[in-house]
């Protein structure tokens, strides 16, 4: 897409607008509530190739994100970023 020009995407604070934090602990609740497998594309489609992920439907469902068709790869790092956060905060609260 228009974001993303040989691997690299915009994501400059100038370039983002409607900006809001998301809650602590809804990254990884959204996380929580989705499978992860190991799965190939049906013949035919996608590119043959052996993946571990999980499903747009149920990306969706969690986070209010997509088409349920599709994940677009700005908001999966982005859910994944938040809950790694969200596991640090709880790692910082356990150790104090």
């Amino acid at each position: 897409g228009l974001g993303t020009v040989a691997g690299m995407m915009l994501s400059s604070k100038d370039a983002k607008t409607d900006k809001r934090p998301l809650p602590d602990g809804a990254a990884l609740g959204a996380i929580r509530k989705m499978p992860v497998e190991s799965w190939r594309y049906k013949p035919g489609m996608g590119d043959g190739g052996a993946h571990i992920g999980g499903y747009a439907e149920d990306f969706q469902k969690a986070t209010g994100q997509g088409d349920g068709k599709t994940i677009d790869v700005i908001s999966a790092l982005g859910v994944t970023m938040g809950a790694i956060r969200d596991l640090d905060k709880k790692v910082e609260r356990m150790a104090a």
